[in-house]
């Protein structure tokens, strides 16, 4: 009776990992330790639909041997059923538990072989031992990727280009538009490959480290799929999951921002809202939908405000402030839109201003085909005051040209563009692409761009005491600034 249940059993949990794993709504998710329990869901669901197929069984063994040999289609059809109704309840998702079918027809062609004792012992034995080899491998897989360093040769690159980071603690942690997760010692760059995938975005909050994690889009398609996001917060070398949530078609997750407990996942069509004492999710849905491949800012101002700013190159940007009272409907307030009735340059960083509670640091950068533009705004409820603008150097041919009545007016006017913030007590980093500028006590600071190092493909710098710089490409998907720099504070101890 063991047999009946245990193999039918794997075999069903192997096929449903199998086949979860392909499909990008489960790619995400499939072990609790590290990644949240979407995939779970098929194998609790498999292990479910042998449990009560056996007890079906069971309960008519008598005449069983002969219902299958007189329905040969009728067990392998009966396994099915049961495997895709636990599913599609689990899931609310019946097309998409139609992955688990295969697995069911699987079970029930064993099941109606045991009942016929047309199945030997080593038989048995070999695929129970194929079975157990395809559930424990990834899980080992996963474990040994999050207890161990996973050390890079000297010159390998370790990721694909640099879409963002933090740095928290000791080291740098980057990651790229592939969504690949990796840190980098402060004092030597030893690299490590962090066992989280797909990477979406990160934000840190005191002592702990968050990142956003979601199967990556298909841009290939005009509509994107549902999926689930799931958050992870690493802390003392530990990995914590908040339980994962769902998204709907064209709603692909795209920024995220972590304040006091506080944690405010931004999406194309709503802002998800939850707190890490009681993770439950609350959802907020936008009145304009963000486009999928947008660079998009958020920082929550306090518990019940955040600002999104959105940055689309060439084609302008938008902010927007949303209120979120939990005892009353969310406001939203749209401070500047990438139109013509409210004209917004591409927002490139937000963060707090250190001088003024409640308000935000807003950065703003645009560099296309010889032209520029850019500042530091301080946003105090709808208010955007400019606090940092920094006039761009005149080339010397461009000098000749109006000597020479060559160049036209429009370049007039240009400033250096903004692609990042940082603050560190009551002191703001400002760079741009002509140099870093120190903001403290009323007075400005400049720094020339410092010449980076190449450390596995990666440009990074600590020349500049207080930050780290390391060089992005995120820019150039919206326009054509090439490589743009990216500061963060560096803790006192380094």
């Amino acid at each position: 009776m063991v047999w009946r249940f245990l193999l039918p059993t794997l075999v069903a949990a192997s096929c449903g990992l199998i086949l979860s794993d392909a499909a990008d709504w489960l790619r995400f998710g499939f072990w609790p330790s590290l990644d949240g329990s979407a995939g779970l869901e098929a194998v609790v669901a498999c292990v479910l639909g042998s449990f009560v197929a056996v007890l079906v069984l069971a309960a008519v063994w008598r005449w069983a041997s002969a219902w299958a040999e007189r329905r040969a289609w009728a067990c392998p059809l009966l396994g099915a059923l049961l495997f895709w109704v636990p599913v599609a309840a689990l899931g609310r998702q019946p097309l998409l538990a139609l992955m688990v079918v295969p697995g069911g027809l699987a079970a029930g062609y064993l099941w109606r072989a045991l009942a016929l004792g047309r199945l030997g012992r080593w038989s048995a034995v070999v695929i129970l031992s194929v079975c157990c080899a395809i559930l424990l491998l990834p899980a080992i897989q996963t474990a040994r990727a999050g207890l161990e360093d996973r050390r890079i040769a000297a010159q390998a690159p370790v990721i694909g280009g640099v879409k963002g980071g933090q740095v928290h603690r000791s080291e740098l942690w980057l990651h790229d538009h592939r969504g690949k997760l990796v840190s980098l010692r402060l004092g030597d760059w030893h690299p490590t490959e962090r066992a989280a995938r797909n990477v979406m975005a990160m934000a840190a909050d005191g002592d702990a480290l968050w990142v956003l994690r979601a199967p990556p889009p298909d841009y290939r398609l005009d509509r994107q799929s549902p999926g689930r996001f799931v958050l992870a917060r690493h802390h003392d070398r530990d990995w914590t999951v908040l339980p994962a949530m769902r998204f709907g078609a064209d709603d692909r997750p795209l920024a995220l921002s972590v304040r006091e407990g506080r944690i405010a996942v931004v999406t194309q069509q709503h802002l998800f809202v939850t707190d890490t004492a009681r993770p439950m999710w609350r959802s907020i849905a936008l009145d304009r939908p963000i486009e999928l491949d947008a660079l998009v800012s958020a920082h929550l101002v306090d518990r019940n405000r955040i600002v999104v700013g959105t940055n689309l190159g060439e084609f302008g940007g938008s902010l927007t402030r949303i209120d979120m009272n939990d005892a009353a409907p969310a406001r939203i307030t749209h401070i500047c839109r990438a139109d013509p009735s409210g004209a917004c340059d591409p927002v490139t960083a937000l963060d707090r201003d250190p001088l003024h509670p409640g308000c935000t640091l807003v950065g703003m950068g645009l560099s296309h085909l010889g032209f520029s533009r850019g500042g530091v705004s301080r946003l105090c409820g709808s208010r955007l005051t400019p606090l940092f603008e920094r006039p761009r150097a005149i080339p010397l041919g461009v000098r000749l040209g109006r000597l020479l009545g060559l160049d036209p007016p429009r370049r007039d006017g240009q400033s250096e563009p903004v692609f990042g913030l940082a603050v560190a007590g009551d002191t703001v980093w400002v760079a741009t692409n002509a140099g870093i500028y120190r903001l403290h006590a009323g007075q400005t600071e400049r720094y020339d761009l410092p010449a980076f190092q190449t450390v596995h493909q990666l440009a990074l710098s600590k020349r500049i005491p207080g930050i780290v710089m390391v060089a992005s490409e995120a820019n150039m998907a919206w326009s054509m600034s090439g490589y743009t720099p990216l500061i963060f504070t560096l803790p006192k101890a380094q």
